[in-house]
């Protein structure tokens, strides 16, 4: 999908950038959250697939809010009540006499005022990884995004928002994103205008549907925090999803998107194929049916089961998902290549006590994510491919893969160029040992030039542009 026509929205002398994405008979407004860029978020290949989806069962509305992004700079724009009436505004450009709002981290209690206000506009109400008065954000966090803003374009909000997403190229481009969106002043007011908001006590007065969404882990709004809105809306109903992301788009998005269809159709659509990029995962474990001949059936079926639940126990940790498993072995999916190398280690150093010996393979690329826990596509074929070559207690990689550990200590070594079967053109595969005491050895990947030049293989090896940011979104 390419960017849709960014128009404007009039009130005044005022501005407001918005764009319309599909034409499904429901109307779903997306109400921003800190700050945002019309344009710029059309190079997040995770935001993308995310509205593509939305788009897929409504008529979803998209803008900046004043101040930030394309809109205007308005003498308001640190107003609370102000940024509230840019969505009447923007329902009122598009023809739209009634909505769902989508609304995530700060446009949640701007959603929810608006709904007090004008609840004749409003068909809905979802919530995501939100907070109901700027008195919950805790001192620790108002220091830290005060110390963003002070380092404006630098790109430290990378480490608020992307937990476990916050290397190099990531602050590059968020910094990119940061000068984009708002100015350093804008971002100050925008902040103290937040922290100083509170719709705790109109929550009660909300008689519209709504679901609240929010990540078990979110690194910036507390899981709490929507239980607690969830309780305090008649009839709200709380999804609490697994993951560590902020931003909606970001990890399994798959389970936010289901939630936010469910609540607007009372269904959820199966069958239908985004594109998602992610680090594939093989495990199996090696010379299976003569280990089970020297230990017996019954010493057999525990340690295999002490191997799965050790493996899912892992699989937990690092956020893996599509987790299935193969008799012998399992395959999943991580959100970064760190995370992909780090659980295989893991697991092999831990079955390993189970007189077990396990062989693994990894490779980052796109894939088709067929439903929510169903993945298919070329990368998963290269992973179980390259997994089948390794010997026991080995790690093997795709060179791809072992460029883009960002600052790893992991020890690389050539494993060799190979045709695997099913896949078009020959692979670099990669041996990974475990972390070096004193960084890497001279034959790793991870130079700043490896970087870049596996940033520039993955880019060109799938559509959108930025594909090799991994998943980057905005504020």
């Amino acid at each position: 999908m390419g960017a849709p026509t960014t128009r404007y929205a009039r009130s005044g002398d005022l501005h407001l950038a918005y764009q319309i994405v599909g034409d499904g008979p429901v109307d779903l407004l997306v109400a921003p959250g800190f700050i945002s860029h019309r344009d710029l978020n059309w190079t997040m290949p995770a935001y993308v697939d995310f509205v593509e989806r939305l788009a897929s069962f409504a008529r979803v509305i998209l803008f900046d809010k004043r101040g930030t992004g394309l809109s205007d700079v308005s003498p308001d724009a640190a107003s609370f009540e102000a940024r509230m009436s840019d969505i009447g505004i923007v329902l009122d450009a598009v023809g739209s006499e009634q909505a769902v709002l989508f609304s995530y981290s700060e446009g949640g209690p701007l959603a929810c005022l608006f709904a007090a206000t004008h609840s004749d506009r409003v068909r809905s109400l979802i919530l995501d990884g939100t907070f109901p008065s700027g008195r919950c954000i805790p001192e620790a966090m108002v220091q830290r995004l005060d110390d963003a803003i002070d380092h404006w374009g630098e790109g430290r909000t990378s480490s608020i928002f992307l937990q476990g997403s916050d290397g190099p190229m990531e602050r590059k481009y968020m910094g990119l994103f940061e000068r984009a969106a708002a100015s350093p002043g804008i971002a100050r007011a925008l902040l103290r205008s937040t922290l100083d908001c509170d719709v705790m006590p109109i929550l009660p007065q909300l008689h519209v549907p709504t679901t609240v969404t929010h990540r078990r882990d979110d690194p910036f709004a507390l899981v709490g925090w929507g239980q607690a809105m969830a309780d305090a809306i008649p009839g709200a109903r709380f999804v609490e999803i697994d993951g560590h992301d902020h931003l909606p788009w970001m990890g399994d998005a798959a389970a936010v998107t289901d939630a936010i269809e469910l609540h607007v159709t009372g269904g959820v659509a199966g069958g239908s194929h985004t594109r998602t990029l992610a680090t594939v995962l093989f495990t199996d474990i090696v010379d299976s049916t003569q280990t089970l001949t020297s230990m017996g059936d019954e010493r057999w079926a525990d340690t295999i089961q002490r191997h799965n639940d050790i493996c899912r126990q892992i699989f937990d940790e690092m956020d893996a998902w599509a987790v299935k498993s193969g008799g012998d072995g399992f395959m999943a999916c991580l959100p970064t290549p760190e995370k992909g190398v780090t659980c295989a280690r893991q697991i092999i150093a831990a079955t390993s006590e189970l007189g077990l010996r396990l062989r693994a393979g990894i490779h980052t690329g796109e894939l088709e994510r067929v439903d929510v826990d169903d993945i298919a596509g070329l990368t998963v074929n290269i992973a179980a491919r390259i997994s089948g070559l390794a010997g026991p207690n080995e790690l093997l990689a795709s060179r791809l893969t072992s460029d883009l550990l960002v600052g790893s200590r992991h020890t690389i070594r050539q494993f060799g160029i190979h045709d695997l079967k099913g896949v078009p053109s020959p692979v670099e595969i990669v041996s990974v040992g475990a972390p070096s005491a004193t960084g890497p050895p001279a034959d790793a990947a991870v130079t700043s030039g490896g970087r870049d030049r596996a940033a520039l293989r993955l880019a060109r090896s799938t559509p959108g542009f930025v594909r090799a940011l991994l998943r980057l979104g905005g504020g």
